[in-house]
């Protein structure tokens, strides 16, 4: 076998093993799939109660980002910030699943500008030392990336979360 059909093989196995490991696995209408009813519909089964951070309006978290005022929302800033979700975010994360991150439905209004700003621009800060993000850290066991977003990135992320 040459180098180059083993590097499209490792290549194929690793998104294989992501796609699997980011919610590849259940149906799309929210179900969960099993080994034992794989393939079938099992209307009993349904998706475990999804764990999301608790309300916290005023901690900032640490990070670049002390102080931030969003303006109303941009139809434009949203489309960039749903691209950009797509593109670094959405492996991980779903807006309404538990997948190797927490859902993110809803994060605007449990947790303050700066904070959502910080967690995407400085996670490995936040893990390390904002109560919040080390809670969630406890749970999901998985620590975010740095997707090495720019400030005006990260604020149209932020848009677009605040806009679902």
């Amino acid at each position: 076998m040459n180098i180059i059909m083993r590097i499209q093989i490792a290549v194929l196995a690793a998104v294989l093993t992501i796609t699997y490991a980011c919610g590849g696995n259940s149906s799309s209408d929210g179900e969960i799939q099993t080994s034992a009813n794989a393939g079938r519909k099992n209307t009993s089964v349904q998706r475990e109660k999804v764990e999301v951070s608790p309300k916290d309006l005023s901690a900032k978290g640490v990070g670049p980002i002390t102080e931030y005022k969003p303006e109303a929302i941009s139809k434009v800033l949203v489309k960039q910030g749903k691209d950009l979700f797509m593109a670094k975010c959405a492996m991980c994360h779903k807006m309404d699943q538990k997948t190797l991150g927490p859902p993110l439905r809803g994060i605007t209004g449990r947790h303050t500008p700066e904070w959502v700003l910080n967690m995407l621009l400085a996670p490995e800060k936040m893990i390390e030392k904002d109560p919040a993000a080390k809670k969630l850290y406890a749970i999901y066991n998985t620590p975010m990336i740095n997707q090495q977003l720019s400030e005006k990135e990260a604020k149209a992320i932020y848009d677009y979360l605040r806009s679902e």
